[in-house]
């Protein structure tokens, strides 16, 4: 009994948490907490709710997920709960540490200086031995947090509003403020992505050689590579048939010869339909990007990239190692002429691949935001902080080029593919 008067005393105080920020991880599981109070013998609708507890615990998360499809956990548990869990199982399965997510929003050290709180978030979250797959399954945690607010017309978006708090319930303002938290994680993960492991180079400046930074410019390669897919998506003119162009000339710097950037497209008449073990989930348009040889350094460096119509215009998806247009066969490196790309990810309801403005642009304009529902007003104050530091890191670099980022409704700044662009190159 004493187990289950600590759960409800935690769940009581999970929007009211103010002392160490780990402390809150129990937001994610509380409500499995609940309801796994009072567990029997094992063919109870308890004793799954019990299980899925244990299972959570050990790490056992595909178990989990097992069990909350069951008839007993359905017996035994609300559709809310049953749902906060299977995100909690999800966000295990990401490889991503709660602890640290509440951390980088909340904090518990005084905020940074300005222009570097994207990048302190970077330095925690990301350029780690992430998991793979880990932006797939925080694309399903935040399904099972959409379904828990189907009600609404515009989902959460909608839901987590402060003028709806009145309407939701405990689990729904939990599934809110876990969804801001995942906001931040799918930021990470994708610009981990974006720079394909060079993210800790690219912070630093430090441990670029002609292997990392062939055109001798002092970015690193896939900074320069991601960058200029990010300007043929932006430019509407962009023909996947036959495009072509340079998003960055030669020049010299500190007195040596850059080399440039450049892109084509790949495409025909007809994009490249990729498909799981579900069926064909998108189509997308490939692109060749060729940086070429400065300084001391030889040879081109060659990489590939996909894009996805989002109206308007195209968005760069995000991809994890390479396979064939059938995403279950996988290869060792891009070979488009044996039909070996970039591996795109796909969106949980399967409507197209996952992409930047899917995992970086709507997670830092719009779903972060939702974390601010139902907690303290100092805390909401702090998060926003934080959430405002990163947009301002990001919109410097574009305000640096004279193309700042654009305004919401409330004169607010948001980032768009212009502004990710120049941070990467920044």
């Amino acid at each position: 009994m004493a187990g289950c008067n600590a759960a409800r005393e935690r769940r009581g105080t999970a929007r009211a948490w103010s002392g160490v920020a780990r402390c809150a991880l129990v937001l994610l599981f509380a409500p499995l907490l609940l309801t796994a109070c009072g567990g029997g013998d094992d063919d109870t609708p308890d004793a799954c709710a019990t299980a899925v507890e244990q299972d959570l615990d050990d790490g056992q998360y595909d178990r989990a997920l097992e069990r909350l499809d069951s008839r007993a956990c359905e017996a035994g548990m609300s559709r809310e709960d049953r749902e906060l869990n299977r995100a909690a199982a999800w966000i295990g399965k990401s490889g991503f540490d709660v602890g640290d997510l509440i951390d980088v929003v909340v904090g518990i050290e005084p905020p940074l200086p300005t222009g570097r709180q994207a990048t302190r978030i970077l330095e925690i979250l990301a350029g780690r031995d992430g998991q793979a797959r880990a932006l797939a399954f925080l694309s399903q945690a935040d399904a099972a947090y959409a379904r828990m607010v189907a009600a609404f017309p515009d989902g959460l978006r909608q839901a987590c509003r402060s003028g709806n708090v009145h309407l939701l319930s405990d689990a729904q303002l939990d599934a809110c403020f876990n969804h801001g938290l995942v906001a931040f994680a799918r930021f990470a993960r994708a610009m981990d992505l974006l720079l394909a492991g060079d993210i800790v180079e690219w912070i630093s400046g430090e441990g670029l050689t002609c292997a990392n930074d062939r055109n001798q410019t002092g970015l690193p390669d896939e900074a320069e590579i991601s960058a200029c897919a990010l300007e043929v998506a932006y430019t509407e003119e962009f023909d996947p048939a036959t495009g072509a162009g340079t998003c960055r000339a030669a020049g010299t710097r500190n007195g040596i010869e850059t080399g440039a950037v450049r892109w084509q497209a790949l495409g025909g008449p007809a994009a490249l339909t990729f498909r799981d073990g579900e069926g064909p989930f998108a189509d997308l348009d490939a692109i060749r990007i060729t940086v070429e040889p400065g300084g001391f350094c030889t040879g081109e460096r060659v990489a590939f990239r996909l894009l996805q119509a989002e109206p308007p215009p195209a968005s760069v998806v995000l991809t994890e190692g390479y396979c064939g247009l059938d995403t279950t066969s996988t290869c060792d490196g891009p070979q488009p002429g044996a039909g070996c790309w970039p591996c795109p990810i796909a969106r949980a309801d399967r409507s197209g691949a996952i992409t930047v403005d899917d995992a970086v642009v709507e997670s830092i304009n719009v779903a972060a935001e939702s974390l601010f529902v139902g907690i303290p007003e100092a805390d909401v104050e702090r998060a926003r902080e934080t959430l405002a530091g990163v947009r301002d890191e990001i919109c410097a670099a574009a305000d640096a080029i004279g193309e700042p980022c654009p305004l919401d409704e409330e004169g607010l700044p948001e980032i768009d593919l212009r502004a990710l662009a120049a941070l990467l190159l920044r």
